[in-house]
């Protein structure tokens, strides 16, 4: 009530109108049949506003004569936002103001504020509940419905909160409804990073009286409920490298191979390709035996490039060919 929303004809026919919605959220157009806009978005009221004006200006369905809204006056209307909010109180406001325009103003949920359970309450009644989330993660504003006068905002405490962190996109802390899972909150945070360690997870729970340590398997997070105050660590793979092994020095092509295709060091020499000045008599092995205690092994080059020796190859073994050259310094 008290809206006004400006109506300009030309073309073919000419014409101007102040409407003003009424008590009702009517607007009365000379000739036509009131217009009922109340509730409705500025773009659904222009369309309906266009179609009740073909009646009298048929030339509009034939682009002879144009039609443009615009929004006059703006009534102010008074809400209020209570509960956990930043700032509660009465504010006086636009009449487009939308449950989220009212939120921004308020500066929002408090530390203890929820973001999934924002009722709008009108004359009493309850009209929707606006979750956040469906706004900040998919763009959903279907229950950010415009205000009217005397609605109030109510922000109700969280219930359950967990924190996500680790390997994953969007490390937080998350609301919850108390229906939802792991597998929920990982859909949250856009999903897992390239190097997330998926075979189980660590959750630090607070219990009666102690914290205890839970890991939960891989196939089991999609339906793993959650308590407030959890925290869900999803950690990185290793840096180690399963088939790892490399190669330096007097060689055309240092670098690191695969194992899985160079199984002995005859076959990781004619890869690497040895320079004219390698010296063929020693070579070096740097490896890990069993009980990860590092040792040195040496080769004659030559023996193994004829077949003299074979010998295999281990994951991290490093290579090393001598140079015959000799760089003297002053």
């Amino acid at each position: 009530m008290g809206d006004e929303i400006e109506a300009d004809i030309f073309g073919f026919s000419e014409a101007k109108y102040a409407l003003k919605v009424s008590e009702e959220g009517l607007i009365r157009i000379p000739y036509v049949s009131p217009v009922k806009v109340n509730g409705l978005t500025f773009e659904d009221a222009e369309k309906k506003i266009k179609q009740s004006l073909i009646k009298i200006y048929p030339e509009i369905l034939t682009g002879k004569t144009s039609v443009q809204l615009s929004l006059g006056q703006i009534r102010t209307i008074r809400i209020t936002l209570i509960g956990e909010v930043v700032k509660p109180g009465t504010y006086d406001v636009s009449s487009l103001t939308s449950m989220a325009n009212a939120l921004y103003l308020s500066g929002g949920p408090n530390d203890n504020g929820s973001f999934r359970n924002i009722q709008l309450i009108r004359n009493g009644k309850l009209i929707t509940t606006f979750d956040l989330y469906d706004f900040l993660l998919k763009g959903d504003l279907t229950n950010n419905k415009r205000l009217e006068d005397d609605d109030i905002i109510k922000v109700s405490p969280y219930q359950v909160r967990v924190e996500l962190k680790g390997a994953i996109k969007r490390p937080a802390v998350f609301e919850m409804k108390p229906t939802e899972t792991l597998g929920t909150l990982i859909n949250y945070t856009g999903g897992f990073t390239d190097e997330a360690y998926k075979q189980s997870f660590r959750l630090i729970r607070i219990g009666n009286d102690e914290k205890e340590i839970k890991t939960i398997p891989f196939e089991n997070y999609p339906a793993f409920q959650l308590n407030s105050g959890d925290v869900v660590i999803i950690d990185s793979i290793s840096n180690r490298y399963k088939n790892r092994i490399s190669i330096e020095g007097a060689i055309f092509h240092p670098g690191e191979y695969s194992l899985d295709v160079t199984v002995n060091l005859k076959n990781l020499l004619s890869k690497a390709v040895l320079k004219e000045n390698a010296f063929l008599k020693r070579g070096l092995i740097r490896r890990l035996k069993d009980d990860f205690i590092p040792e040195m092994l040496d080769f004659n080059v030559l023996d193994v490039l004829q077949g003299k020796i074979e010998i295999p190859l281990k994951r991290e073994d490093s290579i090393h060919i001598y140079s015959i050259t000799i760089t003297c310094s002053a």
